[in-house]
Order: C-alpha cells, then structure tokens, then sequence
C-alpha cells in the first residue's frame, strides 16, 4: 500500500491558547493516527501526555505545538496551593 501524507489540524489558539499541527506519512487514516500517538511520549495512566515530542522520522512529517497566551483565563487555574 502506498504512503500518503496526513495532515492533523487539532486546537485553535484563535479561541483557546493551544493548537498543534502535524504532518504524518502513513499507509492509512488509522495508521497516521498511530504513528501521531507514537511521537508523544505517555506520562499519565488515564491517558494525558506530557508534551515530549519524539523527532520526525521521515521527509514531510512534523509536529507543531502553538501557544497564545493572550488566550489564557482564570478558568484554566485547576488548583491553587500555599506557595
């Protein structure tokens, strides 16, 4: 089966204050979508992730985090403590 490229438009820092864009050869959507996975590293048992990128392997692919801090409230404070 021939590789194709898939391309991932996840976020909006229009609105919010992350997106991410990545580029992904694979043979298939679910293949582009396992190999997506497969460049983060899992850090947490219910299946967040701490952002660590794995580097792209292969001519085309990427991974782009952006950030707008303009976009952050105080919603997105989830605990406060004693300093």
């Amino acid at each position: 089966m021939k590789m194709k490229n898939y391309h991932f438009d996840l976020g909006n820092t229009n609105t919010g204050c992350i997106g991410l864009c990545a580029s992904i050869n694979a043979k298939s959507k679910q293949d582009a979508i396992r190999r997506l996975k497969r460049m983060f590293a899992c850090r947490y048992g219910d299946g967040s992730i701490e952002i660590e990128i794995a580097s792209a392997t292969r001519e085309g692919e990427y991974v782009s985090i952006y950030l707008n801090p303009e976009n952050l409230k105080p919603d997105d404070i989830d605990e406060i403590d004693d300093a």
